[in-house]
């Protein structure tokens, strides 16, 4: 469910920006996958109107904006029925504002390898962190 379409909002949504978000779930800054994909971002340098975010999912700084737990999904809830509270509503914002970065994207590239038609590693190894 992107921000744009929530019923409430803990983050203050913007309209679509000039942005491409780059999600990159390859192993890291050094792989193939990464390195791929830096020279595809090089080649878009040739647009300076183009800015380019990214969103790296084996950063740990970006895995803690990812992490979404219990207490994320209580708080959506008493934020869609009204009875949050402002701890509530700013546990969610984090999540809010990463769906936002997504939703407000004028466009989306990812990068990620592929390990026998499976989930990416990036996102194997969070999953596995969970429990």
């Amino acid at each position: 469910m992107f921000s744009s379409q929530l019923a409430y909002h803990a983050y203050e949504p913007q309209v679509v920006g000039e942005h491409i978000l780059h999600v990159d779930a390859s192993h890291g800054p050094e792989s193939i996958i990464g390195l791929g994909a830096v020279a595809l971002f090089e080649a878009l340098q040739l647009h300076p109107e183009v800015e380019v975010r990214h969103l790296r999912l084996w950063d740990e700084s970006v895995r803690q904006r990812m992490d979404y737990r219990l207490e994320h999904v209580r708080a959506k809830m008493a934020m869609l029925s009204a009875s949050a509270s402002a701890t509530q509503r700013e546990s969610f914002a984090a999540v809010e504002a990463l769906a936002a970065e997504i939703a407000t994207a004028r466009g989306l590239v990812v990068s990620a390898p592929m390990w026998n038609y499976g989930a990416p590693y990036a996102a194997w190894v969070r999953s596995a962190h969970a429990g």
